[in-house]
Formats: C-alpha cells, structure tokens, sequence
C-alpha cells in the first residue's frame, strides 16, 4: 500500500468515527479511536519495527502527538462530550488531510498533482 491509499483510508474510518458521534456506543467508538490506523501500518513498514513507527509518520511525526489526540478523544466520549469530541475528531481528520505522502511531494516536484 502506497502512503496516499494509507492516508485515504486512515481519512475514511475517522470520518466512520465522526459520523457516529452521539448514535454509536462510546465505547465501541473508543475502541475504534485507538485502534491503530493505516497510516500507522504504513509508517511500520517504513520503519521495519513497531518501536520506530512513530518516526515515519506523516501526519504527527516523531512527536507522537497522535495518543495525546486519541486521548483527548477517548475521555470526551466517555463524558459523553459529543460536541468536543466532534471538534477533536475534526482536528485529527484536518491534520490527515493536510498530510503530504512522500510520493505526492515527489510528484509535485516533478510537475504532477495528486
């Protein structure tokens, strides 16, 4: 899988995710919340392990900002806090979008969009 495929989907199940805030149960969306993404595949195998997965991320980087994010969403949802776990979910699916794959940037480079 590509990094864009990997991106593209990672985009779709957070947008599952949003769209049943406040109808699915909270603890199965919890669950979808921290399960680990496409991306998150992707960035292993760049990577060749597990523990260095998180550097090759393309969304949070080294940073590993995402479980401070997925944090953030697990408790909002447990409060039952849809609207902020909607503005939550909202950021992450913004920081996704905003996610340059390495092969676009090379694509860009050479003259071609994606």
């Amino acid at each position: 899988m590509e990094w864009t495929e990997a991106r593209d989907r990672t985009l779709a199940t957070w947008q599952q995710i949003l769209d049943g805030v406040g109808s699915e149960d909270s603890l199965k969306l919890v669950t979808r919340v921290n399960e680990v993404c496409e991306l998150c595949d992707k960035a292993r195998e760049e990577a060749g392990s597990d523990a260095e997965r998180c550097d090759h991320c393309i969304v949070f980087g080294s940073a590993r900002r995402c479980a401070d994010a997925r944090l953030a969403i697990t408790e909002t949802l447990l409060d039952g806090d849809f609207e902020q776990a909607r503005q939550a979910i909202s950021a992450v699916i913004s920081r996704v979008i905003c996610a340059r794959p390495p092969e676009a940037a090379g694509a860009v480079a050479h003259g071609q969009h994606t």
